[in-house]
């Protein structure tokens, strides 16, 4: 899924360039979005 791809490729970045953070509904369903945030560090 294209969901497993970017959640794989978030958790792989370099926590000391990056700092990542997700967004997600706990109580919604059918599969709500969710939010990926990435914040380039340097």
């Amino acid at each position: 899924m294209e969901k497993d791809a970017v959640l794989d490729y978030v958790s792989a970045l370099d926590q000391k360039e990056f700092a990542t953070m997700l967004y997600k509904p706990l109580n919604q369903i059918h599969q709500p979005p969710f939010l990926v945030m990435i914040e380039k560090l340097r």
